[in-house]
């Protein structure tokens, strides 16, 4: 990974293992998860929110869901979050 790729992405809690394995699709879902979480949240949120367990994603972490390739589930629980599900 580009490392001024992987220093946009370390903000938001990201890891250059979570997301070396992403294929160009997986990247566009990514911008559009940290846009949606945007939306409510500030950086210091996302970060919190892409490392911490999530009851949407069955107490997994969003970012270990995303380094095994499950963007769409994460993008689910982005959506989910800010329609005020917080469990």
């Amino acid at each position: 990974m580009d490392h001024a790729i992987a220093k946009k992405y370390a903000k938001f809690g990201l890891r250059e293992e979570d997301t070396e394995y992403l294929d160009p699709e997986a990247w566009v879902n990514l911008d559009e998860i940290i846009r949606t979480l945007e939306t409510t949240l500030k950086e210091p949120g996302i970060f919190q929110w892409m490392t911490r367990p999530n009851g949407y994603l069955e107490g997994r972490i969003p970012r270990e869901v995303l380094a095994k390739k499950d963007v769409t589930k994460v993008r689910e629980a982005a959506e989910a979050y800010v329609r005020g599900y917080f469990i």
